[in-house]
């Protein structure tokens, strides 16, 4: 589905470094919606980094050890109808 109201926007909250490769990715979510969260090292392949989460509150978060290819890591979140 679609979003329908214009004005909506997800925003991924700054990504906290953990150190040891490690962080933690934070978004808003809605309560009851579940998410999954996706990663690309590389702009084009991407891959699955979480299992599906459900959102309790107003955000989720998911800690993950970091591809260590020395460059950068881009992430995307997927709301799962």
């Amino acid at each position: 589905p679609l979003p329908t109201n214009l004005d909506s926007k997800l925003l991924v909250a700054p990504v906290q470094l953990l150190g040891n490769n490690r962080a933690t990715v934070p978004w808003p979510a809605t309560d009851g919606k579940l998410y999954q969260l996706l990663g690309t090292t590389d702009g084009r392949t991407w891959q699955i980094f979480s299992a599906p989460l459900e959102a309790i509150g107003s955000q989720v978060s998911h800690t993950l050890t970091v591809p260590g290819t020395g460059g950068h890591c881009f992430f995307k979140i997927e709301a799962i109808p």
